[in-house]
């Protein structure tokens, strides 16, 4: 965790286990364990794709990094939006 820490930029602080604060802009975890496994996988899997695909269609690929992110942040903005949210109570 302390490794992690100083590769995040200053403005990023997290204020607790469920919360998150990025240029003042608060972010409460709302994706679950297993919403983030699956996030995991199917960002590798998209990822996969840049090997697969013929020419510029590789760039589609890069896709699967929005997946990856939310899994390591445990924060969606769909989710937000929508008021949803797959963490345990």
């Amino acid at each position: 965790m302390i490794l992690s820490l100083k590769i995040l930029p200053k403005r990023f602080i997290i204020l607790d286990n469920k919360n998150y604060s990025f240029g003042g802009i608060t972010m409460k975890k709302n994706t679950g364990n297993i919403d983030r496994t699956v996030r995991v996988v199917l960002g590798v899997i998209i990822l996969a794709l840049w090997f697969f695909l013929p020419g510029h269609a590789q760039y589609f690929a890069l896709i699967g990094l929005i997946p990856l992110l939310t899994a390591l942040i445990g924060w969606c903005p769909l989710y937000s939006i929508f008021g949803i949210n797959t963490c345990k109570r």
